[in-house]
């Protein structure tokens, strides 16, 4: 079970972020690897499939490829993605 008291809909990408830690945790326990480029497509695909959320890439690719006080560059065409550097006073929300 997984509590939270995160809003339903507060457009903070929760589910994508969930997802995510979920589906590493599966591989992880599994040992299989994947990159996050593919993470990424399945977690959205779970999304799109069996939430029924016609969401794209982004919120689960930066989920599944974002560093530590950094922010992607996204091409969600491509999928190309260039971590940047971001300083924390730079954030906005």
């Amino acid at each position: 079970m997984i509590a939270s008291d995160v809003p339903v809909g507060a457009g903070v990408s929760s589910s994508a972020a969930l997802q995510v830690a979920v589906t590493r945790a599966l591989l992880a326990l599994s040992g299989v690897e994947a990159d996050g480029v593919q993470v990424a497509l399945w977690t959205r695909a779970s999304e799109n499939r069996f939430v029924g959320m016609p969401c794209g890439i982004m919120d689960s690719f930066a989920s599944a490829n974002g560093v530590e006080g950094g922010a992607l560059m996204l091409d969600c065409r491509s999928l190309d993605a260039t971590p940047r550097p971001c300083r924390k006073a730079r954030v906005s929300c």
